[in-house]
């Protein structure tokens, strides 16, 4: 199946056996990624840096964006919607694993921390998607092959956020150091690129330093009770 760039981003943040992420960044950019999604699809635009309902998509969670765009009685900013759309896809993170889980990609556990705090962790049960995934990430940024726009679109996207640390497997420290090179490269190409249509003006957006800090708050406060706590990458690259 064809995923949403949001749908492959959890894929990169998630441990696979645990279900949890070692990235708290990787779920709070996953509110830019249901944005573009949404505006990629056609099913929200921008119109005078405002974001109006548009077609519908067949996609339940852009669906869950397009309606609640259609039923603010104002229209409001990119900036606005960063902050508001993990209060209104509450939780945050079983909105986007829902169609993964749904296709058998995850499978979903009802746990609690400490007995006291309720959490879901989704490991993986089909491992075909991420490996896919990472192998044309790999194929990208290591041995050099031309990104789809789709692909631009998510490094753009997963690169601030440190997604791509392990994309490049165990490649030697000086190949990983410049897949990393590589990946910033990309991304600044996909922010800056003047044809790129609605869904990299989101991109640009929702990865400046003013976004980003509006998302780390919004998702932390709506999402922290359903987030695994793991270890924290050390990984160089």
């Amino acid at each position: 199946m064809d995923l949403l760039l949001s749908e492959e981003m959890l894929l990169l943040a998630l441990d696979g056996d645990k279900g949890g992420t070692t990235w708290l960044s990787g779920w709070t950019a996953l509110t830019g990624g249901v944005l573009v999604d949404a505006i990629a699809a056609g099913a929200v635009t921008v119109q005078d840096e405002t974001l109006r309902p548009g077609r519908e998509s067949g996609h339940p969670l852009l669906e869950r964006v397009r309606e609640a765009v259609a039923a603010e009685p104002e229209p409001r900013t990119m900036g606005d919607w960063v902050q508001r759309l993990p209060v209104v896809l509450h939780p945050l993170v079983e909105a986007v694993a829902a169609r993964l889980v749904a296709d058998g990609v995850l499978g979903e556990e009802h746990t609690t921390i400490l007995g006291l705090i309720p959490t879901t962790r989704f490991p993986e049960v089909d491992p075909t998607a991420e490996r896919v995934l990472r192998g044309r990430l790999r194929s990208i940024l290591v041995e050099g092959v031309e990104p789809t726009p789709h692909d631009l679109l998510l490094i753009a996207l997963v690169e601030p956020a440190g997604l791509l640390a392990t994309a490049t497997g165990d490649e030697e420290r000086a190949v990983r150091r410049a897949a990393r090179r590589r990946a910033a490269e990309l991304a600044h190409r996909a922010t800056t690129d003047p044809h790129g249509g609605e869904a990299v003006a989101a991109v640009s957006a929702v990865t400046s330093g003013a976004a980003v800090a509006a998302m780390l708050g919004a998702v932390v406060a709506t999402t922290a009770a359903h987030t695994t706590t793991t270890s924290t990458s050390t990984d160089d690259v």
